[in-house]
């Protein structure tokens, strides 16, 4: 379901992009309390995936967490050069087959 929001985000003329990964590119290490609460944030949205993950007995789950955060993060960024919403279908296939590698039955 995060992928297909992001789709559907990344359709909105308005879509900017993580609010976070945006003010940590535009302040730099000038203000070193707005990085710690992009981390924060970033982090917190990791734990809630290996959290979900855990709960399903995913074997390698926090590795799991990181590589999924990642196929977030890099959609996002990739709608936000191509402008093409596609690009949360592709990372949503990409997970399909990072959890299905992990044992975690999905539905069809």
């Amino acid at each position: 379901g995060t992928f297909d929001s992001l789709e559907r985000r990344f359709s909105s003329k308005d879509f900017r992009g993580c609010p976070f990964v945006n003010a940590v590119a535009e302040i730099r290490v000038e203000d070193p309390s707005g990085r710690k609460t992009a981390v924060e944030f970033k982090e917190s949205r990791r734990l809630w995936v290996l959290d979900l993950l855990t709960q399903l007995g995913v074997a390698e789950a926090d590795a799991l967490a990181t590589q999924l955060v990642l196929l977030v993060d890099g959609s996002i960024a990739q709608d936000l050069v191509r402008n093409d919403p596609a690009m949360a279908r592709a990372a949503k296939e990409a997970a399909r087959v990072l959890l299905q590698n992990a044992g975690v039955k999905l539905p069809a």
